[in-house]
């Protein structure tokens, strides 16, 4: 429930919507009733499956469940290091993004493992295509569960084979039959490529500023780690300098003290820096980013909830 209404809630928030448009905006705004249904069903049967594997082969041999999670969670650390999508979001300084992604991302796969909560799917969290590999995987972790407590398993009350079989696999096909239509016949169809999307977090992140022509969009660039925007940052750098005085003439909506206190004092002109406290001004907003993704950014530019 918890996983089902987050994600339900995210997909549904103006702000998000308005934010980031490509990601936020699967529900429908008809039968918004049936599709929260559909998404805790594939979230409860998720759960039901991976917590079957699991139990199976724990009670098989404990250590096989070990070295499953393990050999999956190498699987998904290679493929963020190969991809260059292995610093998560916050806004960390230095060498502290290394154990905070390590820590986050390892939390981030457990619980898109158990849950299968589709807001995982975003570009910052598993990302489209991984994400939708990952399920898949889980779904047939169950089938070499099953197996391998079938052929070793020899303690008491071992379960019927042909009855386990029969209760794993209609399990998967429910989840499956569940998924399929989930993605094809209710959300909002511009919002399937999510599922298979190759778009990593830098990516997203420097979409911010390359993707859009207005400035109150663009500034969202900061709310992320540099990390992740470091191939744009002289393009971000030049063009903050060479408009930050027309943005304390003009006073546009969002250029508020909460933005101003996300924006590195490199990327400010000199002659305004001092006015700001230099390194000693205000990060409220770096500390709300912490939190991550669109609400952060929801909360800097001073979006409605």
């Amino acid at each position: 429930m918890t996983a089902t209404a987050s994600v339900y809630d995210m997909d549904t928030s103006p702000a998000r919507r308005r934010e980031s448009p490509d990601m936020y905006g699967m529900v429908p705004d008809s039968g918004r009733a049936v599709t929260f249904a559909f998404m805790f069903s594939i979230c409860f049967v998720q759960l039901i499956n991976k917590g079957i594997a699991m139990a199976l082969l724990y009670v098989t041999e404990s250590s096989w469940m070990w070295w499953f999670i393990a050999g999956d969670m190498a699987i998904y650390f290679i493929q963020k290091l190969f991809r260059r999508d292995f610093t998560a979001l916050f806004p960390v300084p230095g060498v502290l993004a290394i154990p905070v992604s390590v820590i986050y991302r390892s939390v981030v796969k457990v619980v898109s493992d158990f849950s299968g909560s589709l807001h995982f799917r975003n570009p910052y969290e598993l990302g489209g295509v991984y994400f939708s590999i990952n399920l898949v995987m889980a779904q047939c972790s169950v089938f070499g569960a099953v197996y391998l407590y079938v052929e070793n398993f020899e303690g008491d009350n071992k379960i019927k084979a042909d009855k386990l079989w029969k209760c794993v696999s209609a399990s998967v096909l429910l989840w499956i039959v569940m998924f399929r239509h989930f993605i094809f016949n209710i959300i909002n169809p511009e919002y399937r490529k999510t599922f298979w999307s190759k778009r990593t977090g830098w990516q997203q992140s420097c979409s911010y500023f390359l993707d859009h022509e207005d400035d109150g969009s663009r500034i969202l660039v900061f709310a992320d780690n540099p990390i992740l925007w470091k191939s744009v940052a002289p393009r971000v750098k030049e063009w903050t300098l060479a408009n930050w005085g027309a943005w304390v003439d003009t006073k546009p909506d969002w250029f508020t003290p909460k933005v101003v206190s996300t924006v590195p004092d490199e990327f400010i002109p000199p002659r305004f820096l001092s006015g700001l406290g230099g390194q000693k001004r205000e990060r409220r907003a770096s500390a709300k980013m912490s939190r991550g993704g669109a609400s952060a950014r929801a909360e800097v530019v001073g979006s409605p909830a």
